[in-house]
């Protein structure tokens, strides 16, 4: 469930007007910002245990390459290249992550102000 913030109305009507590609909008509820910000808040961590994974393998794969034979020296360094794409891949996905997790949490203090619930109204589609 990846989460995107398409929509914020000031009219107190509260009717959907025209959301650019958006299939499926609901109204962002306090429960559905829960649980888009632990969604996001898992992904990041994700991320972040897989760039410490990486970091970890190349400090092994670097001890290794130290005692390794010409024929293995190829290999190992392949391994080493394929962790630092990794850890780039991770750390933009991290970065991507990181931006929408804060984005919705900005809109925990507009939803926790019981006037900003009756001027706003969230808009959000699943993709």
């Amino acid at each position: 469930m990846g989460c995107k913030l398409f929509y914020l109305t000031t009219t107190p009507s509260r009717e959907l007007t025209v959301l650019p590609c958006s299939p499926s909008p609901s109204v962002l509820t306090n429960v559905l910002l829960d649980e888009v910000l632990y969604f996001y808040k898992e992904e990041i961590e994700h991320c972040k245990k897989a760039i410490a994974k990486n970091k970890e393998d190349i400090v092994r794969l670097e001890t290794r390459i130290a005692k390794a034979t010409v024929d293995l020296y190829d290999k190992i360094n392949k391994e080493i290249d394929n962790c630092y794409e990794s850890i780039n891949f991770e750390e933009e996905e991290l970065e991507h992550y990181q931006f929408l997790y804060n984005k919705f949490s900005f809109l925990e203090g507009i939803m926790d102000n019981e006037s900003n619930l009756k001027n706003y109204e969230l808009i959000y589609t699943k993709y």
